[in-house]
């Protein structure tokens, strides 16, 4: 049984990060990767938040559109492909103002980074 649940943590945090070409991207240097890793997920709820607060009041559009373009840039250079397509498509949402389209947008980057933030311990683990 705790075979079976090792396993499927295990596929659940490659669905959500890509280690092997994150550590590409890092030249190999686990405790670096590993760093970058650990500051993005303590910084990603309130990237998340402000996204969200942003969006309560359209009026900037412009401005959440920017924030979520660093949020898909940063998923991409961590190999967190959920969360860079999420964040992709909020943003692609935003600059073509199909503003119909964004809540939900935003509720699917919501959930992908609460996939990639419980997936963060093991992707963790991985590089130590």
């Amino acid at each position: 049984m705790v075979a079976s649940a090792d396993k499927e943590h295990s596929e659940e945090t490659a669905a959500v990060f890509h280690a092997p070409s994150y550590l590409e991207r890092c030249m190999g240097d686990n405790a670096s990767a590993a760093t970058l890793l650990c500051t993005f997920g303590n910084r990603l709820p309130l990237a998340i938040s402000e996204i969200g607060e942003h969006l309560a009041d359209l009026r900037d559009v412009g401005e959440v559109a920017k924030k979520g373009h660093t949020l898909k840039g940063n998923a991409g250079n961590l190999s967190a492909q959920r969360l860079y397509h999420a964040a992709s498509r909020l943003e692609d949402a935003l600059r073509s103002q199909h503003l119909t389209l964004v809540s939900s947008r935003l509720k699917n980057l919501q959930h992908e980074a609460e996939r990639f933030l419980g997936a963060l311990p093991a992707a963790l683990d991985s590089l130590a």
